[in-house]
């Protein structure tokens, strides 16, 4: 299960790095800062900006486990760094427009689930390992009904944005990684 996190991990990294990177090429492109600035203040620039912060809450959730989980490599390090590279050459765009969401507010480290919990694996999100229930963010995507933010497929609990994201650009197929078998 840990080379299966490890490889399931990469897949997901690599792509998020990719969505990240093409972001930085996409708004570097652009030759106005004032134009810029007017594309991502754009109602279809906000739900863009707002769909890079969620691909980034994901890299932080995965960067998360693999520090609670101890499962790493030098894949997982490089992509991670080449993520964090792109995210702050994306952060200045973005911070001129006044758009970032806090840096602290991306993750929080009280969604880690407890490896002796019997409860944690039936909590924990199939991509990422976080607890489904306790991600004090959902309620600002999604009102005050939290489980808007969680979906269920084949016995298993994914956050909607973690899904989401792993079909459209990972794989059709989504993971299933278990917390009780990594602990």
């Amino acid at each position: 299960e840990t080379d299966l996190c490890q490889h399931q991990w990469e897949r997901c990294l690599r792509c998020c790095c990719q969505v990240i990177s093409e972001a930085n090429v996409y708004l570097g492109s652009i030759a106005s800062s004032s134009i810029c600035n007017e594309v991502l203040r754009s109602s279809q620039g906000l739900v863009y900006v707002s769909g890079l912060e969620e691909i980034y809450r994901i890299v932080c959730r995965v960067a998360t486990s693999m520090r609670s989980t101890a499962i790493s490599s030098m894949e997982l390090e490089q992509t991670l760094r080449h993520i964090d590279i792109a995210w702050n050459n994306l952060t200045a765009f973005l911070a001129g427009a006044s758009l970032l969401t806090q840096q602290e507010t991306l993750v929080s480290t009280n969604c880690i689930l407890p490896s002796d919990s019997e409860g944690s694996q039936n909590l924990a999100c199939g991509v990422c390992l976080f607890s489904v229930d306790s991600t004090p963010w959902i309620t600002s995507y999604c009102g005050d009904d939290a489980n808007l933010g969680k979906v269920s497929l084949f016995g298993c609990q994914y956050h909607v944005t973690c899904a989401n994201f792993w079909v459209n650009c990972v794989d059709q197929t989504l993971p299933t990684l278990k917390l009780s078998n990594i602990l």
